[in-house]
Parts: structure tokens; sequence; C-alpha cells
């Protein structure tokens, strides 16, 4: 009976995706799930569209290459200046259930924060996106157990939209004073930056670092609003204006093998 009792959970898991609406997989997690793409390597991404401007959230760590520092003299003194390269999203498009081509677009970076581990960017044309995550609502508390699905370019652009199941492991994960949330849904180097969702669709987090396969933390969707709204860019995720973030008092987590699932395959660097 004890052997039956743990493989029931993992059951579950694997019939997560089946359970999940076929539009709903379709239009709120595959569609606007895309790679990033950096002169050093490539990680994951996840649109939102406001006002038809298709923004991009991913982690900071996916797209650091890009970013170098310009130096002026003026007036006998120095002047350092931060300067970003733009990055390269792109989405992968199928039709019938074959893969039919690809959009690429170059894409600004507007903010990224190291030591939060975010990035937001903008695609710089219009018009080519149509479909857009939405951020879980704030009154809706995610607890452990929870099933949920991840997108993200496993090892690169070939595994581009990869669909993995699992269930939220932990809540309130603390690693150098930065709070995560800890999922079993699989996850490969390439994966960082990519979405975590709810069986609804909605956006639940990215992505960022993990121990191991099944061992993956993300940062949740509460910590990534308070970010945006920080920055500017709060109508990204209606609904967190002026929402307290909750103090998290689990004991802090510190795996020695924890790393960034960033990069891509091995010849994309």
């Amino acid at each position: 009976m004890g052997g039956i009792r743990r493989i029931l959970p993992y059951l579950c898991c694997l019939r997560l995706a089946a359970a999940v609406a076929a539009d709903v997989i379709e239009d709120q997690v595959l569609a606007p799930s895309v790679t990033v793409t950096t002169n050093r390597g490539s990680g994951s991404g996840v649109i939102f569209i406001h006002e038809g401007a298709p923004y991009v959230i991913t982690a900071d760590h996916v797209v650091r290459s890009l970013r170098s520092v310009r130096t002026t003299i003026a007036d006998g003194g120095e002047r350092k200046t931060e300067v970003w390269s733009d990055a390269n999203v792109v989405q992968v498009l199928v039709q019938d259930g074959r893969q039919i081509g690809k959009i690429e677009m170059f894409a600004e970076v507007l903010c990224s924060d190291e030591k939060e581990d975010i990035a937001l960017l903008r695609v710089r044309r219009t018009g080519y996106f149509s479909f857009s995550a939405r951020f879980v609502p704030p009154d809706v508390k995610i607890g452990v157990g929870e099933l949920v699905l991840h997108c993200g370019s496993r090892l690169g652009q070939e595994g581009a939209n990869s669909l993995t199941d699992g269930i939220v492991s932990a809540v309130g994960r603390v690693i150098d004073d930065e709070v995560f949330d800890q999922t079993s849904a699989p996850a490969s180097p390439g994966s960082s930056g990519g979405g975590i969702f709810s069986r609804e669709g909605e956006y639940l987090g990215m992505v960022t670092l993990g121990a191991g396969e099944t061992f993956v933390l993300f940062v949740p969707a509460r910590r990534i609003a308070a970010w945006l709204e920080a920055k500017g860019y709060g109508f990204l995720c209606p609904g967190w204006a002026a929402q307290p973030v909750a103090a998290e008092a689990q004991v802090p987590l510190t795996p020695p093998e924890a790393s960034p699932v960033a990069e891509g395959a091995p010849d994309d660097h």
C-alpha cells in the first residue's frame, strides 16, 4: 500500500494536462510563451499585451549579457551610462498540430533587476502577437499541492513551447532575502523566464532557479506584480496595484546545487 500511496500523486500530475481545456492550453499557455535569445544564449519569456503593445516578462539573467556601460568624458569628468542591446523574441507558429514557422522580433529592454532576477522587454513592432497571458488575481491564493503547468524553451529554441506539469511543492522559500515558490513541474536549461500557469491558464510566476529537473524555484506573481508597479508598469497586472506584499517567513533555503536554468542548448553559446 505504501508504494501505491507514493505513486498516486505522480499519476495525478501526469493527468493534469489532459484535465485542462485544450483552448486554455493553446491560447493562454502556449501562445503567449516565447523564446528570448541574446548574443550569449537563450531563455524563455511570456507575452503580456497592453493597448496593442507586446511586453515580455523574463529573467534578468537571460538578458544580462545585453548590458554594457558606456563611459563619456565631459567637463573634465567621467559619466557612465547603462546601455542595453536588443533581445530577440521568437514565437513558434503551429497549425493543425504541426509547426509551420515562427515570428522573430527585436525587443528593447525596458528595465532589468539583477537582484530580483526580473526583466521587462517591449517588442519593437506591434500587431504580430495576438495572445496575451493574464496574471492570477491577487485574491486567489496558491497553496502547496496546487496543480500547475510550465511552458518554456527547454534546451533552447529546439525545445520551444515544451509543456510540463506538476504541483506547487512549497510556498515562500527565502534565498538571498528573495522569496520564491517551488514546483515539481520539470524544467531544464532554457526554461528560465518561462511561465508557471494555473489550470485556468492564469500566470502564477516565472521560473528562475533549479537544483534538479523537478526541484524548480519560480518568482511568484505577487513579487513580479510588486516589481512592475514600482517600475511604473503596473498596468500589465491589473488588480495588483496597491496590494500589500505580505511578509513571508519560511526558513531560508540555500541548496548548494541551485543555479539559474537560463541558457539554451550548448550550441547557443
